[in-house]
C-alpha cells in the first residue's frame, strides 16, 4: 500500500489470489478464516493512509472440475482524505499547534482510523484535561475534521508545613521558623507547561530548594524546553549548589533521531 498510497484516489488497485503459482495460496486448501484476515489487513492499510472509504471484495470466483478455486481479491481505494483540523468543543485553553503535535495529527496528514482510535487514550495521559465524549470524526469530501470534547480539570497542587523549633543557639528564647513547600502547577498560562517547586527546611542547619518547569512545543514547533535547579544549603561544611539544564523528552528524541547523538545534561558545582 505504500506504493498504492502515491495513485491518483479512485483508482483500482488490484491482488489476484488464488491457483497462481508462487502466491500464497497457490496448491493449498482453501481457508476462509486466513482470505478474511487478508482482506482485513488490506482494508486496515488502507484506512490508515488516507483511504477511509476503502473497499475490498471477491471477484470472479470460478470452481474448477478438480475441485480447484481461483478468483480475484479486488481493493478499491476510493478517495483520498486528509486531516483538517482538530476542533476543540469545551473550556480548555491549549495553544493551536499543542493538542496536533501531541496526538500526531497534523493539518494536511494523510488521514489515519488507527490515529484516531487511540486519541482517547492518550488524553487521558494529559493530567489537566478531561474528556466529555468520546471523539468524532466529520468527513467533507477529502477532508477529516475530528472533534474533541474536553473541559478543563484541576491537576494544581499547593501543600506547606508550617512549624516553629528552640533555635540551638539560642539563650534568649527565640524560635526558628521551620517548614516545607510542595506546589505543581500545570497548565496554568494555557501552554500545557508545567512548573513544580519544593522547598524544604527542617532543620535549622539545611534547607533544600528543587524547581522544575518545561514547556512543550514551543513557538507550535515538535520541540519543547525545560531545566531544573536543585540547591541545597548546609551551615557545615558550607554550601553545595547543583544546577542541571536540560531538554524535555519531545526535544531529546528529536536531537537522537535528527543527529543520532544524545543530549546531557550540564552541571554546576560550587
Amino acid at each position: 500500500m505504500g506504493e498504492a498510497s502515491k495513485r491518483k484516489p479512485g483508482k483500482r488497485c488490484v491482488v489476484a489470489v488464488g491457483r497462481i503459482p508462487g502466491k500464497r495460496f497457490a496448491e493449498k486448501p482453501l481457508r476462509y478464516d486466513v482470505l478474511l484476515a487478508l482482506e482485513q489487513r488490506l482494508l486496515e492499510q488502507a484506512e490508515n493512509n488516507g483511504y477511509p472509504f476503502a473497499q475490498v471484495w471477491l471477484d470472479s470466483l470460478q470452481v474448477a472440475d478438480d475441485g480447484g478455486v481461483s478468483g480475484l481479491l479486488r481493493l478499491e481505494r476510493n478517495r483520498f482524505v486528509v486531516f483538517k483540523q482538530l476542533k476543540i468543543n469545551g473550556d480548555v485553553k491549549l495553544p493551536p499547534a499543542f493538542l496536533p503535535n501531541y496526538l500526531g495529527l497534523k493539518s494536511g496528514g494523510a488521514y489515519s482510523r488507527a490515529l484516531v482510535l487511540r486519541i482517547r487514550e492518550q488524553l487521558r495521559s494529559l493530567l489537566f484535561v478531561e474528556s466529555t465524549g468520546n471523539p468524532t470524526v466529520t468527513f467533507s469530501d477529502t477532508e477529516a475534521t475530528v472533534n474533541l470534547f474536553l473541559q478543563k480539570k484541576r491537576a494544581s497542587r499547593f501543600d506547606f508545613i508550617i512549624g516553629l523549633l528552640p533555635r540551638p543557639d539560642a539563650t534568649d528564647g527565640k524560635l526558628l521558623l521551620t517548614g516545607s513547600l510542595s506546589a505543581a502547577f500545570l497548565n496554568a498560562l494555557s501552554l500545557g507547561e508545567r512548573f513544580a517547586v519544593e522547598f524544604e527546611r527542617l532543620r535549622p542547619e539545611t534547607q533544600k530548594l528543587d524547581v522544575q518547569m518545561g514547556i512543550p512545543y514551543v513557538f507550535g514547533t515538535p520541540f519543547g524546553g525545560g531545566g531544573r535547579l536543585h540547591i541545597f544549603a548546609a551551615t557545615a561544611p558550607g554550601w553545595m549548589r547543583k544546577a542541571k539544564q536540560g531538554c524535555n523528552t519531545c526535544l531529546q528524541v528529536a536531537i537522537t533521531s535528527s543527529f543520532l547523538g544524545k543530549q546531557e545534561s550540564v552541571a554546576a558545582n560550587d
